[in-house]
């Protein structure tokens, strides 16, 4: 339980019948704070109510919240600026008035062609691929594959990833894979669709939502030991999350892996030099280009970064970029990457410190934060946006009388 929740706890235990609305004093710790996610846990009877209001008590202006409909969860975008070691409060109040049906849902979810898509208003920031996308002429038909995102776009719609890559066609997007590995003492890997023996495959969408501060969409996926095509066997059960949120400086998005071995004996992982969650950037950005770049956390390029374990990564050429960061609750945080020193591709590859193994009904977690930017690299955003989501605001939580 974290410490947010234990104080809403011990504040709210005596009087949960009674409160109609709480005080949030949001402190910003640290770091400067902008186009922040935020979320504070509320008591366990607040879905009961029909809706919120959240007031910014300096201003008296009302924030888009949107409370989670699973957990009693709040979540706002702190926009308005906050500097570090500064203090801001909110009021929370619940009210019985019905929710306008004809205010416009910010973040929605759609399905187009069997794909996903994730918007903010009318612009769209990435597609889930459900459908199998058919490899193109010239590819064996094993390449053709679903379960990915692609494309993700800027807020400008520039694509920034790619797929059916011409020098490694197996790279795909944004992918979750394991290379070198074994299953029942054999050799198996996820990565290179190409060996015929193992896959990763859509199996179904849990669900979605829509909402004034983020969209999110959970699914289902499955790692198949296919070396026998007429019965495959299932090694892992995954679930993907993706949460979009609406900020205004570009576009923000989380993905978050949990894999179960569904099996009866472990999926035992690595050592390799790649494999993990991959990233796939777009194929103008193939050496030679000069204008294209990858830079780590640590102020390294590809070359000197390659295996070296940053909190983020950012690539991209003059004109949009995107920049990917590792959670520090992730197994083996920081998890070493690997940056190709001629494609632009990378990975967070936690097997490239040595073997590990996903045991029968054991949860392996991993969660990544995405930003999408148009223009060029802005080190001190992503150090902004890196301390917002490895360390979040702190709030305390009071109820007013």
């Amino acid at each position: 339980m974290s410490r947010l929740a234990m104080t809403l706890i011990v504040v709210l235990t005596s009087q949960v019948s009674y409160a109609e609305s709480w005080t949030l004093n949001l402190s910003a710790g640290k770091y400067d704070r902008h186009d922040t996610p935020v979320s504070v846990r509320l008591p366990d009877f607040a879905p009961n109510l029909s809706t919120f209001q959240l007031i910014d008590a300096e201003t008296n202006q009302t924030i888009p919240v949107q409370i989670s409909t699973r957990a009693p969860v709040a979540t706002w975008i702190l926009k308005r600026p906050l500097k570090a070691n500064h203090q801001r409060e909110y009021v929370l109040r619940a009210s019985v008035t019905a929710p306008n049906k004809n205010q416009t849902t910010a973040v929605q979810c759609s399905q187009k062609d069997g794909h996903l898509q994730i918007s903010v208003g009318n612009r769209t920031v990435l597609q889930y691929n459900m459908a199998v996308n058919q490899a193109p002429d010239g590819l064996e038909e094993i390449q053709s594959r679903n379960a990915y995102i692609h494309p993700v776009y800027t807020p400008n719609g520039k694509t920034i990833t790619d797929d059916f890559a011409p020098d490694h066609p197996h790279q795909r997007g944004i992918f979750f894979a394991w290379t070198k590995s074994l299953f029942n003492g054999k050799d198996i890997n996820f990565w290179e669709l190409q060996q015929g023996v193992g896959r990763i495959e859509f199996e179904r969408l849990d669900s979605t939502i829509d909402g004034s501060v983020y969209g999110e969409a959970t699914i289902k996926q499955r790692f198949l030991d296919v070396r026998q095509p007429e019965q495959p066997i299932e090694i892992l059960s995954e679930t993907w999350t993706i949460r979009v949120f609406n900020i205004s400086d570009g576009f923000l998005f989380d993905l978050q892996s949990d894999q179960v071995c569904t099996a009866t004996t472990p999926l035992v992982i690595g050592p390799y030099h790649y494999g993990g969650l991959g990233v796939r950037g777009r194929r103008e950005w193939l050496a030679p280009n000069p204008d294209f770049e990858m830079i780590t956390s640590n102020g390294f390029d590809r070359i000197r970064g390659n295996h070296t374990r940053p909190q983020w990564v950012d690539f991209g050429d003059s004109s949009a970029g995107m920049t990917s960061l590792d959670h520090p609750d992730n197994f083996r945080f920081p998890q070493p990457v690997r940056l190709h020193p001629k494609k632009p591709y990378f990975c967070f590859a936690p097997l490239v410190v040595g073997q590990f193994e996903i045991g029968p009904q054991q949860r392996f977690r991993s969660k990544y934060r995405f930003h999408v930017y148009d223009g060029a690299k802005v080190t001190a955003r992503n150090e902004r946006i890196w301390a917002d989501y490895a360390t979040p605001p702190d709030l305390s939580v009071t109820v007013q009388p």
